[in-house]
């Protein structure tokens, strides 16, 4: 199962997205990419397929927040 996720060029940086996607390298398969004003994220979770669902939504929500204190700590 794959979930992407959307975040605006205006506040993220593609160098923030690839140092998340090296830190959670070991609990998903993640692909970055570009759609329009956005930066993409699609992420495929490496968790058993019986708990996947619920794993890639947990992953998927943590994955965008430890990408907002990574865009803030940068900021200062």
């Amino acid at each position: 199962m794959i979930t992407t996720l959307r975040f605006s060029k205006e506040l993220y940086t593609r160098e923030a997205i690839d140092e998340v996607v090296e830190a959670w390298a070991e609990v998903g398969t993640f692909s970055v990419g570009e759609e329009g004003e956005h930066h993409t994220v699609a992420i495929e979770s490496l968790a058993d397929e019986a708990l996947e669902s619920d794993a890639l939504a947990e992953i998927a929500g943590e994955f965008g927040n430890y990408l907002l204190g990574v865009v803030v700590n940068n900021r200062r």
